[in-house]
């Protein structure tokens, strides 16, 4: 209290006599607030003096930096006051210090002696006034972050390595699909440029699911008739159920053959990411958890598993694994028919309580019309597009170059047919 006094009544000398600002007492409301004053309850000091803006800091003794306690959401709207909290870690001992000049208080990051200015929310410095208001007019709309650099004594994080080996297990499981529509006249068409004249408005799709496992291929799924949308939607997420369950089982390994028995005792390097064994990362046997045969992975064992979902989506709670659907130029087209048709019923799924839930939808947004990919649930949509930038005319044109035989799923359940290619 008496630090934000300090800031809104400024003593003209002897700062620090408690005298100058006892008659201000009363002007700020404390109601039901506790001392020494808990961080969280800063929020609610904001809320009950509507014309002040919280800012507090604490003092990180191990990095010899400062870290971000509370960053008052209100920084652009009221007027701010920074406080360092001076022990955070002592729940009975909260100090609050009044900070007047932050560029001073971490003077030490710059070797310049003139002014510089800090952006709030991430603590960066910077010489400019207009720079720092640039970076922070969008910084300040994210979570307060802190740049933490790794220790120099220990070489395995202070080098550069690729470690994410667990996106290089490929999708044992994946869908493909593709809308058909026509166009139908807007009822009430406009006159000028840029009016309506017609819309899109699907008839159709095909569905089909692509697995490494010869045993779980199915044959593609098509549809025609009404309600499209709402039909398309309904297989997939049947399909998303059904692909959770499959990945969900746990075989226990095969016995090895002989041939791989000796594969596995020759073997003095990872397969997946090439990296020799040692005594802490030590050789192991990876397997195939569907179906139980040994696909010759050493290392990586842990990595190298079917990627779970955060959202999920009729299969509750466990069965929550990474399903991906890709469609051809899905930003431009088929995404705006999923968005439009999309109902809040497609994101339902229940808890082990019975409870209802729904799952959050995450987009990646190129701009306001185009998204980049859009997750429901564990269903990942994604556009080829982005990968091969060319029709499906020209794709197949240059396929058909090296040979039918290239047609894997085409031939399997369409023939060989010269007019099919």
């Amino acid at each position: 209290m008496w630090s934000i006094l300090a800031h809104l009544y400024p003593a003209k000398k002897n700062a620090n006599r408690l005298t100058d600002y006892i008659k201000y007492e009363h002007t700020l409301n404390l109601t039901d607030l506790t001392f020494p004053l808990p961080v969280k309850q800063i929020q609610k000091f904001e809320c009950m003096n509507p014309s002040i803006a919280v800012h507090c800091l604490a003092c990180d003794r191990d990095s010899r930096s400062f870290s971000i306690l509370y960053l008052s959401p209100e920084v652009h709207k009221r007027e701010h006051i920074l406080l360092l909290l001076d022990d955070p870690g002592d729940a009975q001992r909260h100090y609050y210090v009044y900070v007047k000049n932050l560029s001073a208080l971490i003077s030490d990051r710059s070797r310049n002696d003139h002014k510089r200015h800090v952006c709030l929310s991430c603590l960066q410095v910077f010489s400019s006034e207009r720079v720092s208001n640039d970076h922070s007019r969008c910084c300040l709309i994210h979570k307060p972050q802190q740049t933490k650099f790794p220790d120099p004594n220990d070489p395995k994080p202070c080098t550069l390595s690729f470690r994410s080996h667990h996106f290089e297990f490929p999708f044992s499981f994946y869908l493909v699909a593709d809308f058909e529509s026509f166009l139908k006249p807007v009822e009430q068409q406009q006159s000028g440029a840029g009016s309506v004249i017609n819309v899109h408005e699907p008839s159709g799709y095909c569905v089909h699911r692509v697995s490494s496992f010869p045993d779980y291929q199915t044959s593609p799924h098509t549809y025609s008739g009404a309600n499209v949308i709402d039909a398309f939607y309904n297989h997939v997420l049947r399909e998303a159920r059904i692909i959770s369950a499959i990945s969900s089982r746990n075989v226990p390994m095969s016995p090895l053959d002989d041939e791989q028995q000796s594969s596995y005792d020759a073997a003095v390097t990872c397969r997946n990411c090439g990296n020799k064994f040692a005594y802490d990362n030590l050789k192991t046997r990876h397997h195939c958890h569907v179906t139980g045969n040994y696909p010759a992975c050493n290392n990586c064992n842990l990595a190298l598993k079917p990627r779970k979902s955060n959202g999920y989506v009729g299969g509750g709670e466990e069965n929550n694994y990474l399903i991906p659907i890709i469609l051809h130029n899905n930003s431009s087209c088929d995404s705006h028919l999923l968005l439009q048709g999309f109902h809040r019923k497609y994101a339902e799924y229940r808890l082990q309580n019975g409870k209802v839930r729904y799952a959050d939808i995450k987009t990646i947004p190129l701009n306001s019309e185009k998204n980049l990919q859009i997750q429901i649930g564990n269903v990942l949509f994604l556009d080829s597009f982005q990968f091969m930038a060319a029709s499906l005319d020209t794709l197949v044109g240059t396929l058909r170059k090296s040979g039918k035989d290239q047609f894997v799923h085409t031939s399997r359940y369409m023939g060989m047919e010269d007019f099919l290619f």
